[in-house]
């Protein structure tokens, strides 16, 4: 019976960091990075989600 448990428990977890893996892989359509520089740049509307995005910067230097 703890077999069954256990394996119940990987499907649960398996199944809950797939669903983590594709949340995670989003629609969106980029846009030109030029166009977004200078007084007045063009911004792509916000969009709302149960989870913050988070982007890390790529260190530089």
């Amino acid at each position: 019976m703890s077999e069954l448990r256990i394996s119940s428990g990987l499907i649960v977890a398996g199944s809950c960091a797939l669903i983590a893996i594709l949340g995670g892989c989003s629609g969106s359509e980029p846009f030109d990075a030029t166009q977004q520089i200078g007084p007045d740049p063009v911004l792509p509307e916000p969009e709302q989600s149960l989870l913050p995005d988070l982007k890390i910067a790529e260190v530089v230097g």
